[in-house]
Order: structure tokens, then sequence, then C-alpha cells
């Protein structure tokens, strides 16, 4: 339905909807005309959407108007696609204020400087559809369906494979780098060392599958790693899951 503004004061919320559904050209869009996959925020407050299958939206919160960036062919100023996906994270601003935004047929980079927008494609295999994006402190991390790659040097590296698509990326103390997938659980994996940890849940009550796939990974102030499972193992609901340094395992935190 596009973008909310919470209204403290009538607590009630505004709607802004990127595209007017009522015109003519968006009129066989349906419900998903408007479906907000991702949303970022860069350093002169602007608000910056991922549309499904729309492209990027840039909102002016001040003057309450939308800039729509949408793919048009050959033209490098733009999306490599509209067809923005659905993933965690699919649109993302790095320290630098470039926007990175993913898309079905690669990454797309948006730089402060010129906002010109390049293209990923195929990274050493067909059909490379770019799933999570992270920045570490030297190297931008993305996974490409069950591959981890990193962007350092203006170089792309090929890193490790998982079992299954990597949905979430941190990056962890020292040279670890954590990877949460879909439905095989949370991996810790040493840069230098190529060492793998994988860490997994049980569960009597749900699907292995949804108590092993590893949404959202995040880190605090302290180095602390944080993370958020499709499914509690064994109460209804998602979880918080929190890496406990000490003795080297994940545990969920009560609700």
């Amino acid at each position: 339905s596009g973008l909310d503004l919470y209204l403290p004061e009538s607590k009630q919320f505004k709607r802004y909807p990127p595209r007017d559904l009522n015109a003519e050209e968006n009129k066989n869009l349906g419900i998903i005309g408007n479906l907000v996959s991702g949303i970022t925020e860069d350093d002169q407050g602007n608000l910056w959407l991922s549309v499904y299958h729309g492209g990027v939206f840039k909102f002016e919160p001040e003057n309450e108007k939308f800039h729509h960036y949408q793919s048009v062919k050959d033209v490098k100023s733009t999306n490599i696609s509209n067809a923005m996906t659905l993933h965690p994270g699919v649109i993302f601003m790095d320290r630098q204020q470039t926007l990175w935004s993913q898309t079905q047929k690669g990454i797309s980079r948006l730089t402060k400087g010129n906002r010109d927008l390049t293209q990923w494609v195929n990274i050493e295999r067909n059909k490379c559809l770019p799933n999570a994006i992270h920045e570490g402190e030297q190297a931008i991390f993305f996974g490409c369906d069950n591959a981890l790659y990193e962007l350092k040097n203006g170089e792309i590296n090929y890193v490790a494979d998982f079992n299954k698509d990597i949905y979430s990326i941190v990056k962890g103390k020292k040279n670890d780098i954590w990877v949460g997938t879909n439905g095989d659980g949370l991996y810790r994996y040493d840069l230098e060392t190529f060492e793998v940890q994988r860490y997994a849940f049980d569960s009597n009550e749900y699907s292995l599958l949804n108590v092993n796939m590893v949404w959202f990974l995040r880190k605090d102030k302290n180095g602390g790693i944080y993370g958020l499972l499709g499914q509690h193992p064994e109460e209804a609901g998602s979880a918080i899951i929190h890496y406990d340094d000490d003795n080297d395992a994940i545990a969920v935190i009560p609700a």
C-alpha cells in the first residue's frame, strides 16, 4: 500500500503511495503496485524505497514528494531492472551514502556524487539473484543464492558456498562473518582460516525449515550478534536469537 507515517497526536497513520494506481498507466498493476519491499534513509533525511517490480523511489519528507528511479533500457543512470526482490535487506545505504539495491538481474549501485547506477550480472554463475548485503569495515559482502561474495578495492571475490540460500549477513569480531540461511540455520565463517561453524535449532513443535530460517542479523555497539528466526523453536511466532560468546552457543531470548 506504500509508505505509512504514524501521527501520535491522532493515533492514526497517514499514507503516502509512491504511485497513483488510478492513473491509466498503473491500472493494471493491482495490489502489488505499491508493495514496498525495503526502506532505508540517507544523511539528508530522505527515505529510499524499493517497490516490488516497481524500481526505486526517493521520498522527501519535507515536501512529501516522490522521485522514481525506474529502469530505462540501456541508460546507466537508472536501475538495471524494475524487478526489485522481496528478500530482507533489498535496499540499504552504506557509510559513503551509496545506495545499493537488489533486483532479479543483479545489484544496482547509486553513489551520492553522481547517482550513477551500475550493474553486476551473472557473477561467476548463471541467474545470480543477490539476496543479502552487508557493509563490513573493509569490504561489502553480499549473498548470491547460496554463495557469499565480497566487494573489496573495486574487485568482486568469491568467498564460500553454503547449503541453503543466504538471507542475512553481518561482520563479527576479528575475521568472522556471520551468515543466516533460508532453513539451514546460522553459520560463522572465518575469513582467514576458512573454518566454518554451523548453529542449528531443533523443535518438536514446528517445521525445522522455519525454525532454522534466519531472516535478519545485526551487531550491537559492543559487537554482540543478534538475529531473527522465522519461527520460535517452542512457541508460536518468530524469535530473537543472541550469540553467547562465552559458551560459543546461540541462545533464544525469552519473549
